[in-house]
């Protein structure tokens, strides 16, 4: 996230209101009034909340900057990873019961065709 307006070589504080004030970070003001960072949210449920980044403006007064956040999913505990697991673990064991079953049989089946149409001596 990202931001201006705000006193250089200060301090902005972050928070989201979800359902009740958690400080998520921090971020240092540079010379130009901006500043950049990176917040993890806590875990959300799905739907809207509002990070808000409170500091002091380049005025000297106290200034917030509110963003709403659309959360689709918490991306913590994805609900689909448990059945992703389970599906690639069958997957896993079908393959290694099929791949050395299809090998035995291709060479079944070459080994008769060399013995029925005379591939070698008896």
């Amino acid at each position: 996230m990202s931001g201006a307006g705000f006193s250089p070589d200060s301090q902005v504080k972050i928070v989201v209101d979800d359902p009740k004030r958690v400080v998520v970070g921090s971020a240092v003001i540079g010379s130009d009034g901006k500043f950049q960072t990176s917040v993890v949210v806590p875990r959300a449920q799905p739907g809207q909340l509002k990070i808000q980044v409170m500091g002091t403006s380049s005025s000297g007064r106290p200034a917030s900057l509110d963003q709403p956040v659309l959360v689709l999913a918490d991306a913590t505990h994805p609900a689909a990873a448990d059945n992703d697991r389970h599906v690639t673990e069958a997957v896993l064991i079908a393959l290694s019961i099929a791949i050395p079953l299809a090998t035995w049989l291709v060479l079944e089946l070459l080994g008769w065709r060399h013995r029925r149409f005379g591939g070698g001596s008896p």
